[in-house]
């Protein structure tokens, strides 16, 4: 009898609410608060004007920095321009891709305009062409590579095939992009990528890649 008893107080006991169990009240509810997203590190907005500053190496926290920044500046009707400020020596291929892509899109919502400082080489060259306006100050240094890749443990003769072949489709839209933004061939960029080309401001501004130097 005594342990039916004991029993039917700790049923009792633990059916109790927590709120008198602990003296606090509990939301009915339980839902999570809503947190109102505010713009990440790389941007500030003054007045009409977005600034947008990429000063790292890309990867896909970038991407996403960019990506929700660009969604929530969307939504400012004030904001009608967007700045962005460069110095970046690349980072994963697929990282400057996307950021170029948010970029590109960018443009059907604000005049985009690119500002390249320091050094912008391997994907991050694909990142500051995303645009038409893009300019570079004087002491600005550019660079252009194969696209290379790290193998991750052993690799078979077909994994080598297919990573030749991903490198293809890399490579050929990198030079897509840089033929349609300057006044060299493919074949000029092929080999100038082939040879690890480093090259100034001013040399940018002569094949057409920059709009002006200041």
């Amino acid at each position: 009898m005594k342990k039916i008893i004991v029993l039917l107080l700790s049923i009792l006991f633990f059916a109790l609410p927590v709120g008198l169990c602990f003296g606090e009240s509990i939301d009915k509810t339980m839902a999570v608060p809503f947190t109102e997203k505010q713009l990440s590190d790389l941007t500030f907005v003054i007045k009409d004007t977005a600034h947008m500053s990429i000063y790292s190496t890309l990867s896909l926290l970038d991407e996403k920095k960019v990506y929700d920044d660009l969604q929530l500046l969307d939504d400012m009707v004030a904001v009608k321009k967007l700045k962005v400020f460069m110095n970046s020596p690349g980072g994963g291929a697929y990282s400057g891709f996307a950021i170029a892509d948010q970029l590109k899109r960018a443009t059907d919502r604000f005049e985009v305009s690119i500002y390249a400082s320091g050094v912008i080489a391997s994907a991050a060259v694909m990142v500051f062409i995303a645009t038409e306006d893009r300019y570079a100050s004087e002491d600005t240094f550019f660079m252009v590579h194969e696209v290379a890749g790290e193998p991750s443990g052993q690799m078979s003769a077909t994994d080598v095939k297919r990573m030749n072949v991903l490198f293809d489709i890399l490579t050929a839209r990198y030079v897509k992009n840089l033929v349609s933004h300057s006044n060299k061939t493919e074949n000029e960029w092929q080999e100038m990528m082939k040879a690890e080309t480093w090259f100034s401001a001013q040399d940018a501004l002569d094949w057409g890649l920059v709009k002006a130097v200041k």
